[in-house]
């Protein structure tokens, strides 16, 4: 590197920097292009009256988000500006992001959610209400436990948002609302 790059630089050259600088490219990378130390771009940032804060902390979910956007062709400039951070705090949440194990996505919704919340059955296990024709249970083992789901479901406060929230598979295999699995009603109906 030339130890007379001071001199080498111009007024609009350093401004250039400060300002590429703070839209978030590395001190490196402008070293590297205005052949300059990256110690240089940074005592230039400074003496403009910036500060090289450390960089802020990225939630998960903004560095899934940035990764995301990374993988469908942004770049990872677009993504720092976008997201108000620095280009290496933008790269480094994206290989965050890489690391971090998969989210599980929740077919419940928001709404969904607060009545979950309120039901009679929270806490309850699951399996309790549902029918499953592979499991070996006799029928009237099987009618049995869906009349004690049914009293659950009598009680509860939230019965008429549980069965609207039910997906097809839900109603076929799962007492809802009270209401009795198709896929019981139909072995009912078929011995």
């Amino acid at each position: 590197m030339n130890t007379n790059y001071k001199s080498k630089i111009t007024a609009a050259r350093r401004a250039e920097v400060v300002e590429r600088r703070l839209k978030g490219e590395t001190s490196s990378e402008l070293a590297e292009i205005f052949g300059i130390t990256s110690g240089y771009v940074d005592k230039l940032v400074r003496m403009e009256g910036h500060s090289l804060a450390p960089p802020p902390k990225i939630s998960d979910s903004d560095a899934r988000e940035m990764l995301g956007r990374f993988e469908d062709g942004e770049t990872v400039g677009d993504l720092a500006r976008a997201f108000g951070v620095h280009y290496d705090t933008a790269r480094r949440a994206i290989a965050k992001a890489r690391l971090l194990p998969p989210e599980e996505e929740s077919e419940v919704d928001e709404y969904n959610l607060k009545w979950v919340m309120n039901s009679a059955c929270k806490g309850m296990d699951p399996e309790f209400f549902e029918y499953e024709p592979d499991r070996d249970e006799r029928l009237a083992d099987a009618v049995a436990r869906y009349e004690l789901a049914k009293e659950v479901c009598i009680k509860c406060p939230t019965s008429v948002d549980c069965l609207d929230s039910a997906n097809e598979d839900d109603r076929l295999w799962t007492t809802r609302g009270g209401l009795m699995p198709l896929g019981l009603r139909r072995r009912l109906k078929a011995d």
